[in-house]
């Protein structure tokens, strides 16, 4: 009776490793999962586990990074998108799924470079400048209201010049 246990046991811990190393060629990460709590019952050692172990927690931290540049480029949050994109980097992510988050960030450095030269324009109050910075800021994309300040003070300033002709 002894000897039938343990040959089941042994069974057991054979048909768990065969599970495991199933799951971790197809890279089913549910089924993986579900491989390592079917090899834990059957007492299979710790080495035995590491390698399917080891593949859940870099899947886990690939995922997060994901999830974290998803939201970064939802927020288009300069900041956010510089520190999901090098944790992205770091775990693996393509360069399809940093793609987007590169666009993201190149659209919002663009818009910031162009509302610095709204203000600086808007300081100056020279025409020439302000009509620049204005199409700067239409290409960047920037909403109307954010140019708005440019615009008035560029026509007011048209204004001006025409007066003193």
């Amino acid at each position: 009776n002894r000897a039938r246990a343990a040959l089941n046991e042994e069974v057991r811990k054979i048909n768990a490793r065969k599970a495991l190393h199933d799951a971790a060629k197809t890279l089913d990460f549910s089924r993986l999962r579900d491989a390592i709590v079917e090899g834990e019952k059957a007492g299979l050692s710790e080495a035995d586990l590491e390698e399917a172990r080891s593949t859940i927690a870099a899947e886990d931290r690939r995922a997060t990074a994901l999830r974290r540049l998803q939201d970064a480029v939802q927020r288009r949050d300069p900041h956010a998108l510089r520190v999901a994109m090098e944790d992205g980097e770091a775990v693996g992510l393509s360069g399809d799924e940093l793609g987007c988050a590169r666009r993201v960030l190149e659209e919002e450095e663009l818009a910031a470079r162009a509302r610095v030269r709204l203000r600086k324009a808007l300081l100056g109050r020279d025409r020439n400048e302000l009509r620049d910075a204005v199409e700067d800021g239409q290409r960047a994309g920037l909403r109307d209201e954010e140019l708005a300040a440019a615009r008035a003070l560029l026509h007011e300033e048209d204004r001006k010049a025409v007066a003193r002709q």
